[in-house]
């Protein structure tokens, strides 16, 4: 299957965000951009690409005890922009404003990829958040023109989905949720019902 790992942004950032899509829609660079449906908007912490499925346990356990010690935060957006520049636009995204904690997590889910025998795309990781995948530029000029505001995305947990691909966009299906804890006792790591099992899955749809 194929994997990546990733933060849920939260309600109202979720929908900030999505409403934002829905403007830029209407603009000039509305026709030559893959808008991301609202329910599939996500932050890529690691891409995984193929995984077996025997791997997923052992994956979500791993990332569990790594992330177990971060507390959860919230990251403010400071704009929509051209990722990852202007001139090599692939997609529009929403960047932060200060992405140290979002690469601090990062670099731990990092290392529980690595400790369950994984490896993950070798890419330098750059946090932003994917609204659209740019198909082609807009007319010459034409600027990109959204501030905000948007509500903080709210890191709680990271969530590994697995992500089909199909005639009518990516299906995300939720494979597991480990949340942080920040200073959790082991003892409570390894209560009945821990996180690290992998969650009941659920499935997003993008068109």
């Amino acid at each position: 299957m194929r994997a990546f790992i990733a933060i849920d942004p939260g309600a109202a950032c979720r929908e900030d965000l999505a409403a934002c899509t829905a403007r830029l829609a209407q603009s000039s660079w509305g026709s030559g951009v893959r808008w991301v449906p609202a329910e599939n908007l996500h932050l890529t912490l690691c891409f995984l690409g193929e995984v077996e499925a025997g791997r997923v346990e052992p994956l979500a356990r791993a990332l569990a005890l790594a992330v177990r010690r971060t507390s959860p935060f919230a990251s403010a957006f400071e704009r929509v922009g051209l990722f990852p520049t202007e001139r090599r636009a692939r997609v529009v995204a929403a960047l932060l404003a200060d992405d140290r904690a979002v690469r601090a997590l990062a670099e731990r889910v990092g290392s529980a990829v690595g400790a369950a025998g994984l490896r993950s795309d070798e890419r330098r990781f750059r946090a932003h958040l994917t609204l659209g995948r740019v198909r082609r530029p807009p007319l010459r000029g034409a600027a990109l023109d959204e501030q905000g505001p948007f509500a903080d995305l709210v890191a709680d947990d990271v969530v590994l989905y697995e992500s089909t691909l199909g005639s009518r966009g990516a299906r995300y299906t939720e494979l597991a949720r480990l949340p942080l804890r920040g200073g959790s006792t082991d003892r409570e790591e390894e209560a009945p019902g821990d996180s690290r099992e992998p969650a009941a899955t659920r499935s997003k749809t993008a068109r």
